[in-house]
């Protein structure tokens, strides 16, 4: 009998020490994930405030040549979203196809506008200067969001946490696949050809979700 009980203490050691380590590393997951998280969130942050600075640069540039937008469709769809500002919540597959078709028409409207001569020469050149440096900036900080964004998915990816982020209602975080003033190829498309191996080994090492 004695024997008996001194199974049944020792099960019920067991058990609740196994359910406080249960706990313990939920809470510290929980943190982890969260601290991750708050890292992303403000390099979006960031990306999508020199992202709206540099639309206003663009509009300004836009206002000294009104008939171009009548003129072209791309640089009409760059005159009107000018004044939209990035959604400062998360990042997105709708953003990120909003950005690969406003750079693209940047893109046209600055071949159009150095074919084109104009007497208001001087004053183009300084704002498509002002331009070139956001989006150096710009660039730059679409490098140090993704990277924080791979830290979390590969974090994300390990076990237990992923069953733990799931349970709390978290997914991977997208990436922001676009280099800003230079011709992309469509991030959209393009994510959609990769093939079915080469997601999975992706969606493995937390690159995808």
């Amino acid at each position: 009998m004695k024997s008996l009980l001194l199974a049944i203490k020792v099960i019920l050691v067991i058990a609740v020490i196994a359910i406080g380590l249960v706990f313990l590393t939920k809470v510290r997951v929980k943190a982890n994930l969260n601290t991750k998280l708050k890292l992303v969130e403000a390099e979006w942050d960031t990306l999508a405030h020199i992202q709206n600075q540099n639309q206003f640069s663009i509009c300004k540039m836009l206002q000294l040549f009104p008939k171009l937008a009548e003129s072209n469709d791309s640089i009409g769809f760059l005159f009107d979203q000018c004044h939209t500002k990035i959604n400062l919540s998360n990042c997105n597959d709708t953003i990120i196809a909003n950005q690969f078709r406003l750079n693209e028409s940047f893109l046209v409207l600055k071949r159009q506008i150095s074919d084109s001569i104009s007497v208001q020469r001087t004053i183009t050149d300084s704002i498509l200067s002002g331009i070139e440096k956001n989006i150096w900036y710009l660039n730059k900080s679409v490098k140090k969001y993704n990277s924080v964004v791979k830290e979390f998915n590969l974090y994300y990816s390990t076990f237990p946490v992923f069953l733990i982020a799931k349970s709390v209602g978290l997914k991977r975080q997208p990436y922001f696949e676009l280099t800003y003033g230079q011709p992309n190829i469509d991030p959209i498309a393009k994510r959609n050809e990769i093939p079915e191996w080469q997601r999975k080994i992706e969606k493995e090492h937390g690159f995808v979700d």
